[in-house]
């Protein structure tokens, strides 16, 4: 019987029945030769017929039934990294420590493409976009506490990342890990180019960087209006 061949999926009920059936065919090389459209009546098969509009209209309706895209979820490699504060299928927030970064400046910056301190930082992402915060080395993980500006260009006074055309979608990799190096590497790597508001520290962030001594003055971080709770509202 044709119908212990079907593989079926949740849409099918014992009242459906079959229409119709593709055949590709290979050759000797296994290499692809031919596809056949067969009309199916009664449950037997009926005879070939060519391609017609007809048949490509049957072939979208089915299309439309049938859900065939590959749903992958996010997983972790192993023990969940301490370092993560919230994970709910695409979503993430993550901390960076304190430390140093090589960071790249358009030439209408006056700061040179370097290595430079920088302070503990939240990165989200939320709904496929890259929002970056500063936490003091001190502060307590939870809901409530208070994130401050950070102290990059390219990022707006809601911690919103400007990356122009840079894709930040993150639906290829199977594991979190390699999803949140990759976002970062898409940050860090970027060419930082101009500021979105006039609050990033408590002070002028290019004169900043071009003074900066041996460490990240964590005394120039400017409180946002955002909290952890308010970011986790988003989701």
């Amino acid at each position: 019987m044709i119908d212990s061949l079907i593989t079926t999926n949740e849409k099918v009920t014992n009242l459906s029945h079959p229409k119709f059936c593709l055949i590709g065919y290979a050759n000797n090389k296994n290499e692809f030769s031919d596809l056949k459209y067969y009309p199916i009546k009664n449950n037997e098969f009926q005879a070939e017929i060519p391609f017609t509009n007809d048949c490509l209209h049957q072939l979208k309706k089915a299309s439309e039934i049938i859900d065939t895209t590959e749903k992958k979820e996010l997983t972790f490699k192993g023990l969940i990294p301490k370092n993560i504060i919230f994970f709910k299928k695409k979503d993430l927030i993550w901390t960076i420590e304190p430390s140093q970064k090589y960071l790249y400046f358009s030439k209408k910056i006056v700061l040179n493409d370097n290595y430079y301190h920088l302070p503990k930082l939240l990165f989200a992402y939320i709904d496929s976009e890259l929002h970056i915060y500063a936490l003091k080395s001190n502060d307590e993980i939870n809901e409530t506490i208070i994130l401050y500006n950070a102290p990059f260009l390219n990022v707006n006074a809601k911690g919103a990342v400007c990356m122009g055309n840079v894709n930040t979608k993150i639906d290829k990799f199977s594991f979190v890990e390699n999803a949140i190096q990759y976002l970062e590497n898409v940050f860090f790597k970027s060419i930082f180019t101009h500021t979105n508001h006039n609050k990033i520290i408590n002070g002028n962030i290019v004169e900043y960087y071009q003074q900066q001594k041996n460490y990240f003055d964590e005394s120039i971080l400017l409180k946002s209006y955002f909290s952890i709770k308010t970011l986790l509202k988003f989701i």
